[in-house]
């Protein structure tokens, strides 16, 4: 059966008039959830969809090209001003005498890789504070909304060595956080940030179960992914840690950066909790180690976004087809991530 063609207004960005008021449906309309899990895509619809990522990932991480300019919602089209003024540090005395107040450390992703675990485990140091909620998505598509609400979010971090958190958005590389790295050197020049990743396939099949977990009115097929370009950059964009990782690197010298993968945080839990204390700038003794890991000694298993939602996703079955074009333009950027951390290249597996 051949997938419906995705309507423009369809995609995760740009809500039709009949969805914003709850009278359709997203995505593959003309579909049941069982139809669709047996859709396949064409060789062309596949090739168009690689297309549009190759160009969404070539494109500079910066919004003054027309390019990334052009490809912003109209929301954050109207935002831009005043975003582009705080990309020149224009807003610094919104916060005057506030320094206490200011996060200092970010997870800045990727999203589905163990981040709320990880916060919510940092948050049980003494001297480490994280923010409420762990994901305010300031320095990106909520900047409009001020930095006094920003701060609301660490109202209660000021006795806090560390004060942190974690917008996974952050390495999306979509909308406006695809200038987040430069919105953060211009107000956190010191910030420490953590990378946190894993297998990318993985991430992808996790994060769209999430994503579809927590809009129950969506039907759209996994292997249906590749024609709804929006839904793609940002999923697939968040498993190109080579690429996002760059954007930061750009603006931050490598030993602000701590880059973690998952697998890593299961295998050793206490040398990755020490190596984390240590790159945060406090004690790695035992004592604190065991105080962020759980009765086991492992990182607690956290995520307060939906869980139950996600988990109520099924595990799809990917397309031989489409699982091959994805890899095939992940794999360059997964090698070369992985060679940063000093990884075997086969650390992943099949995408070696």
């Amino acid at each position: 059966m051949a997938c419906a063609r995705l309507r423009k207004q369809d995609s995760i960005f740009r809500p039709s008039r009949e969805m914003r008021a709850g009278k359709a449906t997203w995505g593959l309309l003309t579909m049941n959830r069982a139809e669709a899990d047996r859709s396949r895509l064409d060789a062309k619809t596949i090739e168009r969809g690689i297309t549009a990522l190759k160009k969404h990932f070539d494109a500079p991480f910066g919004l003054s090209s027309r390019f990334a300019y052009k490809h912003l919602s109209h929301g954050n089209r109207q935002h831009w001003p005043y975003y582009k003024a705080g990309l020149k540090g224009a807003h610094r005395q919104q916060f005057e005498g506030r320094a206490d107040e200011l996060p200092n450390a970010f997870i800045i992703g990727a999203a589905k890789s163990g981040t709320t675990s990880l916060a919510f485990a940092l948050a049980k140091h003494p001297r480490i504070a994280v923010s409420k909620p762990k994901e305010p998505k300031f320095l990106g598509s909520q900047y409009h909304l001020g930095w006094d609400w920003y701060l609301e979010h660490f109202s209660k971090t000021k006795a806090a060595k560390v004060r942190l958190e974690a917008s996974t958005r952050y390495t999306s590389g979509i909308g406006l956080f695809r200038t987040a790295p430069r919105m953060m050197k211009a107000y956190f020049p010191q910030a420490r940030l953590i990378f946190i990743c894993r297998h990318p396939m993985e991430r992808i099949v996790s994060q769209w179960r999430h994503f579809m977990g927590t809009r129950p009115s969506r039907q759209d097929p996994f292997n249906a992914l590749l024609a709804d370009h929006d839904l793609a950059k940002y999923i697939v964009g968040s498993s190109m840690y080579w690429t996002q990782l760059q954007a930061y690197r750009a603006e931050f010298p490598d030993d602000q950066i701590l880059c973690l993968t998952l697998e890593d945080m299961v295998a050793n839990p206490p040398e990755v909790a020490a190596t984390i204390l240590r790159f945060l700038g406090l004690r790695d003794r035992p004592k604190a180690v065991a105080r962020i890991l759980d009765e086991n000694g492992r990182f607690p298993h956290k995520n307060d976004a939906s869980n139950e939602n996600r988990l109520s996703i099924n595990r799809p079955d990917w397309d031989p087809a489409i699982y091959r074009a994805l890899a095939a333009l992940i794999v360059p950027d997964a090698r070369r991530f992985l060679e940063h951390l000093g990884k075997p290249q086969n650390y992943w597996g099949d995408l070696a």
